[in-house]
Formats: structure tokens, sequence, C-alpha cells
């Protein structure tokens, strides 16, 4: 696993942004080195979950009380372990355990973007059931205690394992999270 960090350079009194992602926002972090991203903060880490945040945040392994936004790129993995309402359930666990930590911030969660899995060795072959979580999962998403949700619509045409955007992928995301 490789964590990727990228530490905010904010005006004093700026309230500074956490981007929490797994591998595709670990491989979108160089793209965010411009000046618009200088009160951002990024951790990576590739294969993360949903499940794992909830862990790092009841062990207050992250400091969430210092940024008045917090934007959740997290899902893919859990694809295959949990329905999509299993899903919203850590969901609603991690907003609450944010609220207790930090009632102002502001939370966004990411929609899970498209997905090929055909092919893929880390997953089983024509996975339609796996697929079939990633709209149920977005379209309960947006539901979830009145939490701001990102739709990450990209395109895979350049991907290589069907899972992970290219660069022109990785440019729209990029763009997505920046505004």
């Amino acid at each position: 696993m490789r964590r990727s960090t990228i530490q905010p350079i904010a005006p004093s009194g700026a309230p500074a942004a956490l981007l929490v992602g797994d591998s595709i926002v670990a491989r979108a972090r160089d793209l965010f080195s411009c000046k618009s991203s200088r009160r951002l903060k990024i951790d990576a880490v590739g294969g993360c979950k949903l499940s794992g945040l909830k862990r790092m945040l009841l062990e207050k392994a992250i400091d969430v009380a210092r940024f008045g936004r917090i934007i959740i790129c997290l899902g893919t993995k859990d694809l295959l372990e949990r329905s999509a309402m299993a899903m919203i359930t850590i969901v609603q666990e991690i907003v609450i355990a944010l609220r207790g930590a930090n009632t102002m911030i502001d939370i966004l969660f990411c929609e899970i973007g498209p997905r090929r899995f055909r092919g893929n060795h880390k997953f089983p072959p024509d996975d339609d059931h796996t697929l079939e979580r990633i709209p149920a999962y977005n379209s309960l998403l947006a539901n979830v205690c009145g939490c701001g949700v990102v739709k990450l619509s990209y395109t895979l045409s350049d991907s290589i394992d069907g899972l992970h955007p290219g660069p022109i992928g990785l440019s729209t995301v990029v763009r997505i999270l920046k505004a």
C-alpha cells in the first residue's frame, strides 16, 4: 500500500479541506499541485475501504477538527464484500464520527465512478452483481445524512485495467474535485 500526502498551505484562518481517497486519488495527486489546491490535504491509500476510514476516525488517526471540509472518495473495494445498503450503513457511521469530531465540517462523498471489471484479475470474471451495486450505492448516497455528493463521471477509454482512469479520466477527476 502506498500512502500519499500533500500538506495544506493555507493562509492563516482559511479553512482547509481534506480529500480522503483510494488508488484513484493517489494516482491523481500529482495533478493537484497547482495554486488552486493549496488549501487541500490529500490522504490516499490504494485499496482503502469505507470501513478502514471509519476505523481511522474512531481511533482518531485523522484529525478532522482542523478542516472545514472533507471529501471522501472511497468504495470500490467495498463493492466486493458488501451490498449497497451495507455500504450506506458504514457511510452513516462515518458521518456520525465526523460530526462528533467537528460539528461544522462540510462532508462530501464521491459517487463510485464507472468500472469495467471484465478481464481484471482483481475481480471475479463477469461480476455483473458487483457492477449492479454501483448505481444502487450512488443513488442511495444522495439521501445520506444531508451530505453533499460529488458525481464522478469520467472516461475509462484510456484505462489499462478497467478500474483506474488513465490520464484523460484522471484530469477529469481532478477538475471535478477542485470545483
